[in-house]
């Protein structure tokens, strides 16, 4: 549990595990209520829920000496005990009251000091917790039992270490993980090394001890060599000191007995003072890391043993303290006799490096000095204690003014002893917290763990296990394909980044919700199901957020297909990546896609991208629907009688062979050739048209969470994705190309005037495409997306009180006036029959100059939003190119857009769409009747009475000119 999960404000936001119902009236029992984390622990559950009673064992000669020890406060009841005594060293009558009342028991007391007794230690934290949960057992309403451990009960082992209990006899040491080994099987890891047993290492201590003699329990030698057994037992094992490994023994052996008892186990990292609460900087002593910093600030320290590239992972006492109050209320309640470990710790989703906090240092007590103590140099970091020593010796007697010549033999002696053992306590201090200088545990550092760790979370989340190529894929791409320096650069950089705003999550749903309603209309993220017209407005960070939840694949998984959803979880991304040969295992990494590595460095540069500088503009999604019934907007599904009594005038059309809709100059509506499942192969192995679109923009892919498949009288308006990247190819040619600025005006909701339309076409139609049923579907569904709705109360104004119906079926008199408005230069006449060409076409733009380079902006068109389009459904969905551009420029008219742009692609069938408009317009024909005439080259086509194209049907004596003449017409 990364620690920016707890909230540290008074007023906790309780709607998601009902922490203060859980503890409303609940009766707690805790040991080590004297220490600082049994402190801050009672401190917020008496002033942030309505807690029952709360008892203390205490150590005290009497109760009178116990009640001393607390301040007045009616529901702390002080219980005299010890932890190490039999029946916890409670008197009858409170063992019975607690054994009544008690619903949770926290375990807090324990011995931290790193290098104490072995035999102190195996009493306090292996023997007392047997005790406890032999009480516990006696507890007629007890809910759980929560035991306060420490992450470093892991010892030696790196990389990903899971919130796994530890297994009876496991050791501490760090684990060499084959690429064959399965690295979630905790319990084949410690079998090729010598096992604890928790019973020797107890009779060892006692043996010990009574071989010095019983009457010197306390004496300097006996703690000496009890001291140096348990250091010596611990590295034996793989721990770095008996605490550590006294703790480990505790949880082996809480997790054997327990029997039905519910179990928690917490496992913070080094605790230091609050964050916040009770207020900022509170801590109990001199103690954790303080002693270290104390010592660089006297001057005492001026070396550490450390990597000063490893992250130093402290974490404040009241994150502890919430992760805890937390994790009880949401286990509390299961009634299931469970064992769950949470750790908290900082280092990946706020990482501190040793070598800036000991910059950190340097600046503070330079400028702040303690006493009299100036210039005090920088900490420098060395990986073996002898080298540590012999700098260390050298720098303080340098600051002793050592130096020079001392001719007093006394005083020399005495600053000799002196500086000795200055020296002594800096090595000292050095070797008692080497555990945090060069552990590496809570690194997330390569495909294989970050696999591992989206399988721990999702496990924990209760979603099912990643497909086991999911996890090759992430493995192959971080790995194998990415190269290391930016592999190194998005685990150490990125990822922390990604965790830390994923945690920001319910804070930014928050603040969304809070300003869904501010524009007068709803706009709150909700699934827009189909039939129901609407849109989400989302911030850019939150949408970022949201897709740090696909990358992590947290979302769930059940019920998205019966709810018509498409897959969110970006594990079917990597999937796709690795072409798995089950029977030539070895050369599994010799096959892979090569589009699908490139699909994935767009959607990590998008990420990169978002955590160097995140975007704070909005997106806004929206479900457009024509009612198949007469509605109040009077906008209903049209039937073919109405395309064809269409009196519309036709709007301007420009072909152009080359290009892409994405980098048309004008301000347009662009079309994205959809699936009808938003997003279409996108997080699979799709990538033609949409998918490359949401792979340049990823921000469209968050339209997959909400927004369920498009019926045929729907279309989906995305307006706000920003582009992050370069690309060039097509399909499998598909290759990543670098960085994009997007340069795009941002409107008065804050979003990029970026306008995509999804629209799905129909998918294989065959000669059913020529059926009047389908041409009135496409059409209907093209213009389902060209047509403003927003402006319909606008329109029914201008037209008068039979509104959109009069639009809709105008009579011919009114035609005139319900003409989009042309420019007074324009182009597309029949006086200039190469109205459209190439050199026409450059007169009509503004080339301006940006950081990017040259910029061309469409004069003519300028605060007209027109369509850019293409060969909607043309390629592996089969439909007819000349037919499908005719419906959509139908559409678009039917629509009021004042221009249409489309591009070819050099599609051969579409070489002389310019000049068959041009002839279409030059007829001054409406959209009515150019509907008509395509319904009966259909009719013809279904009845196999033509077999060639419309155009050459339309205009035989087009395609009978010589390939010359064309081409001097288009040069004119």
């Amino acid at each position: 549990m990364p620690a920016a999960a707890a909230s540290n404000d008074d007023d906790d936001d309780d709607h998601g595990l009902g922490i203060l119902e859980f503890f409303h009236g609940k009766n707690i029992f805790i040991t080590g209520a004297t220490g600082l984390l049994g402190k801050a622990l009672i401190e917020k559950l008496l002033r942030s829920t309505s807690v029952g009673k709360i008892y203390l064992l205490i150590k005290a000669e009497d109760k009178d000496a116990a009640v001393d020890r607390l301040r007045k406060e009616e529901k702390l009841i002080p219980v005299v005990g010890n932890v190490c005594d039999p029946n916890l060293g409670m008197d009858l009558n409170s063992s019975r009251a607690i054994m009544k009342d008690v619903d949770v028991i926290i375990e807090s007391a324990a011995s931290t000091t790193l290098n104490d007794r072995y035999d102190f230690l195996l009493d306090i934290n292996v023997n007392a917790p047997q005790r406890l949960m032999r009480f516990a057992k006696t507890c007629k309403n007890l809910k759980l039992f929560v035991h306060m451990s420490t992450a470093y009960v892991n010892g030696r082992k790196e990389g990903l270490i899971l919130e796994k209990p530890l297994i009876m006899g496991e050791n501490g040491r760090k684990v060499e993980i084959d690429d064959d080994d399965e690295m979630s099987s905790s319990s084949s890891s410690c079998c090729s090394f010598s096992r604890v047993d928790l019973a020797d290492e107890i009779s060892l201590a006692m043996k010990s001890l009574s071989w010095q003699g019983a009457s010197h329990h306390q004496d300097y030698h006996v703690t000496k060599n009890l001291k140096r057994l348990g250091l010596e037992r611990a590295n034996n094992f793989g721990w770095y000191n008996a605490y550590h490994m006294s703790k480990a023994m505790g949880e082996m052996v809480l997790n054997e007995i327990r029997e039905e008892i519910p179990l928690l186990i917490i496992r913070p990292t080094v605790i230091e003072s609050s964050y916040k609460q009770p207020f900022p900087g509170w801590i109990q002593g001199n103690r954790m890391f303080d002693p270290v910093i104390i010592s660089y600030g006297k001057g005492q320290l001026p070396a550490y043993l450390a990597d000063p590239q490893v992250h130093m992972d402290i974490i404040p006492v009241d994150m502890v303290v919430n992760s805890t109050i937390a994790a009880i209320a949401k286990h509390g309640t299961s009634y299931k006799p469970e064992l769950n470990v949470y750790h908290i710790a900082s280092g990946v989703v706020n990482p501190l490096r040793f070598c800036d906090f000991f910059e950190i240092l340097h600046d503070y007590f330079n400028s702040t000095p303690l006493l009299n103590i100036k210039n005090i140099g920088k900490m420098k970091c060395f990986s073996n204690i002898n080298d540590l020593s012999k700098y260390t010796r050298d720098a303080i007697l340098l600051s002793n003014e050592m130096g020079d010549a001392i001719d007093d033999e006394k005083m020399l002696r005495k600053l000799q002893s002196k500086a000795k053992a200055k020296v002594a306590y800096a090595e000292q201090l050095c070797k008692m917290y080497e555990f945090i200088g060069f552990i590496k545990g809570s690194n997330v550092n390569s495909g294989q763990l970050f696999a591992l760790a989206i399988a721990d979370l999702r496990n924990s989340l209760g979603i099912s296990a990643l497909h086991s190529s999911a996890s090759l894929g992430f493995s192959l791409f971080f790995d194998d394909l990415m190269d290391k320096d930016n592999t190194k650069k998005w685990f150490e950089e990125v990822v922390p980044q990604l965790a830390n705003l994923l945690l920001r999550l319910p804070t930014l749903l928050e603040t969304h919700y809070e300003n869904a309603g501010l524009m007068g209309m709803e706009t709150g993220l909700r699934l827009l199901d189909t039939q129901q017209s609407g849109m989400v407005l989302l911030s850019q960070d939150l949408i970022a957020a949201l897709l740090v939840c696909a990358l992590f694949c947290l979302f769930p998984t059940t019920n998205r297909g019966a709810k018509h959803l498409p897959t969110i979880n970006f594990d079917t991304l990597f999937l796709r990546l690795v072409h798995v040969l089950f029977s030539d295992f070895r050369s599994l990494y010799e096959h892979y896609d090569v589009k699908q590595e490139h699909k994935i460095k767009c959607i990590l540069h998008y990420f990169e991208r978002t955590c160097s500088e995140m975007p704070m503009g909005n997106v806004s999604f929206e479900r457009k629907v024509l009612p198949l019934r007469n509605s109040k907007s009077n906008i209903v599904y049209p039937e073919a009688d109405f395309w064809s009594k269409s009196t519309v005038s036709l709007c301007r059309l420009e072909a152009w062979a080359s290009g892409l809709i994405e980098d048309q100059p004008a301000e347009a509506l662009e079309v994205n050739f959809a699936n009808k499942n938003i997003g279409g192969g996108a997080l699979r192995h799709g990538c033609v048209q949409e998918e490359i679109r949401c792979m340049i923009n990823p921000e469209l892919i968050v339209a997959m969470l909400f927004l369920p498949s498009m019926a045929d009288n729907e279309a989906i308006e995305i307006v706000g994705a920003e582009r992050f990247s370069n690309y060039s190819g097509y399909a499998a040619s598909f290759r990543f190309c670098g960085d994009y600025v997007d340069t795009k005006s941002v409107d008065t909701m804050g979003r990029r005037r970026t306008r995509i339309i999804a629209i799905d076409a129909l998918s294989r139609p065959g000669k059913r495409q020529y059926t009047v049923e389908c041409l009135l579907r496409e059409t209907n569904k093209a213009f389902c997306g060209f047509f403003d709705q927003h402006k319909s109360q606008q329109y029914q104004k201008q037209f008068g009180e039979n509104g959109l119906k009069w639009f809709l079926a105008p009579e011919p008199d009114q035609v005139g006036r319900m003409e989009p408005e042309r420019s007074k230069n324009n182009l597309l006449t029949t006086d200039h029959p190469s109205a459209s060409s190439q050199a026409d076409k450059q007169t009509s733009y503004e080339v301006t100059k940006n950081n990017e380079g040259l910029v061309l902006r469409y004069k003519e068109y300028e605060g007209e939003i027109g369509v850019a389009t293409g060969n909607w459904g043309c390629g592996a969905f089969g439909g007819d190119p000349e037919v499908k551009a005719i419906i959509q420029w139908l559409a678009a008219s039917q629509a009021l857009r004042p221009f249409v742009l489309y591009y070819t692609f050099n599609l051969e069938a579409l070489q002389k769409l310019d000049l068959v408009v041009q002839w279409i317009l030059s007829q001054g024909w409406t959209v009515g009747e150019v509907w008509n005439i395509l319904v009966e080259y259909s009719t013809q086509r279904l009845k196999r009475q033509t077999n060639i194209g419309f155009f050459n049907w339309l205009l035989p004596s087009l395609y009978d000119v010589d390939p010359m003449i064309l081409d001097v017409a288009h040069s004119i």
